[in-house]
């Protein structure tokens, strides 16, 4: 089996946070943690690759997917601390 490309794992972190947010828009939000963590640890190693191996597209992507992780833990966080 190949690596995945670049491009691919974009593709793949997409696709993922599109589970994420089914998933935290139900009615078990929770149930977004797995696909959201996958998404997280694809999202870092992306990152960690530097932004000049990507389009100015694929960095756009790339920031909006943290941005978008980060509003759904912190979103889970208040709903915990309020519930529990």
């Amino acid at each position: 089996m190949t690596e995945p490309t670049i491009s691919d794992k974009i593709t793949i972190l997409d696709a993922l946070l599109v589970g994420v947010s089914e998933g935290f828009n139900s009615d078990t939000p929770k149930s977004c943690l797995p696909i959201a963590t996958i998404a997280a640890l694809l999202m870092s190693e992306l990152m960690d690759l530097g932004q000049e191996m990507f389009t100015d597209e694929e960095v756009k992507m790339i920031d909006e997917a943290h941005a978008f992780l980060s509003a759904v833990a912190d979103r889970l966080s208040e709903k915990e601390q309020t519930d529990g």
